[in-house]
């Protein structure tokens, strides 16, 4: 076959039979016209003889009965798709597929659902030749029968036809004897227990859903009560902060003579409410070199009240502006939180915070994460290791409670495993003898 078209004085040289059609540039030069008329001819392939045609035909219909059955025996055994071939190699003939029923075989050669059917059931499939625009039919027949079974499952129904007609020949008897041999082969039988695993993974969802609703509710109710205390204490915070400031002390003075008034008020004592412990927290921030501004923006970001976080601009403010107009805008924000406490029926003092709930019974914030992450609480004033506070903290923590339940579930689940070890292997077997056996059929 050419590649390239030949122009051999007027011939042009085509392409054998079965190659491709071509354009090709030429241009003539007439007698009595100057300029060369250009113009582009198509070559087409040389077509082929009667004798050459019919040959390719014969050829074209053995690949199809090559190739047709696919992965069946023979066409008279048809239960897998059939291969449609769309061409034929090597030439220039396609080849289209016209199945009798498109219910049974589809276009593509797949098979329909045959389950509605009684098989075996005869049909015909079509392959529609094309060469040169021109056709040419080639019908043929096939049988489609039922799906080979597989050893298992040829085991299995013979189990089943020897208990029916065990079945059938006692039917009058106060038993039923089971068959001794199956297929050839003996047969002993035992009595299987009926899995109560179904019950039990009820009851362990409906515990876990328990323990995981217990805890979020647990959390939220912590939560509110947290933010109680914290708004409780938030006027007699303010007014504490705004009296060492008129008295001339810087605000981070302030800051610590709060945190030291509590801790001389609180000698002896176990609890700490929230509002001490944040500043405590704040306090240590700085001193291990936050920036004072940064410290108190953070301060006012935990507490998660809007109170707090603008009394921590107000602070902001201060250290940047001085005490020039920052001491009405104080005053302000103290009346505002004196009015607020006055319309929820509380009375604000001193010693409001000694009404706060235990420590102990708090949910922990993100702030005592951040100090005791790694698995240390560290008291920079007593240095001492709390680690029977830090337990309690974690069982707070909501990252914690994540984990106590994930706990759970896993503690759960290995049980589960323990208790049906035998029923799950068993499960598993069936699944990879069955895949084994689907794969060898294949």
């Amino acid at each position: 076959m050419n590649q390239t078209p030949e122009l051999s004085g007027n011939n042009l040289q085509r392409d054998d039979a079965g190659g491709k059609s071509r354009d090709v540039q030429v241009s003539a030069e007439i007698e009595g016209v100057t300029e060369e008329k250009s113009l582009t001819i198509t070559v087409e392939p040389r077509k082929y003889s009667r004798s050459e045609r019919e040959a390719l035909m014969r050829d074209v219909k053995a690949y199809i009965d090559a190739c047709l059955q696919g992965d069946n025996s023979d066409l008279q055994h048809v239960n897998r798709p059939l291969f449609f071939p769309s061409d034929f190699p090597g030439e220039n003939v396609t080849i289209e597929w016209q199945p009798e029923d498109y219910n049974l075989i589809r276009q593509d050669g797949s098979l329909g659902e045959l389950s509605a059917y009684q098989l075996p059931i005869k049909t015909k499939v079509t392959a529609v030749i094309i060469y040169d625009q021109e056709k040419e039919f080639y019908s043929k027949e096939i049988c489609l029968t039922a799906p080979e079974k597989s050893d298992e499952e040829v085991l299995d129904e013979q189990i089943r036809e020897a208990v029916q007609a065990a079945d059938q020949g006692s039917s009058e008897k106060l038993t039923l004897h089971l068959p001794d041999s199956v297929g050839g082969r003996v047969v002993e039988w035992k009595y299987q227990k009926q899995s109560q695993a179904g019950t039990i993974l009820f009851i362990a969802f409906l515990f876990l859903a328990g323990c995981i609703w217990y805890q979020d509710n647990n959390l939220k109710k912590r939560l509110e009560e947290r933010n109680e205390q914290l708004l409780y204490a938030y006027p007699g915070f303010v007014h504490r902060m705004i009296l060492m400031l008129g008295a001339g002390m810087t605000v981070r003075r302030s800051w610590n003579r709060l945190l030291d008034d509590n801790e001389r008020l609180d000698s002896g004592h176990l609890k700490e409410d929230w509002l001490y412990r944040e500043m405590k927290y704040t306090r240590i921030q700085m001193e291990s070199g936050v920036p004072e501004i940064q410290a108190y923006l953070e301060f006012g970001q935990r507490m998660e009240l809007q109170q707090y976080k603008k009394f921590s601009q107000l602070l902001i403010q201060y250290i940047k502006r001085g005490s020039k107009g920052m001491q009405a805008l104080m005053q302000q924000e103290a009346a505002e939180a004196e009015n607020a406490e006055t319309r929820s029926g509380k009375t604000v003092g001193r010693n409001s915070r000694n009404e706060a709930i235990d420590a102990d019974d708090v949910i922990v914030d993100h702030c005592v994460v951040d100090c005791y992450g790694a698995g240390i609480f560290v008291d920079v004033k007593r240095g001492v290791c709390g680690m029977k506070d830090l337990c309690r903290r974690f069982f707070y923590e909501e990252t914690a409670v994540g984990v106590v339940e994930m706990i759970l579930i896993l503690v759960v689940l290995i049980g589960l495993v323990i208790i049906f070890k035998q029923q799950l292997t068993s499960i598993v077997n069936s699944i990879f003898k069955k895949i084994t056996s689907q794969s060898n059929s294949i």
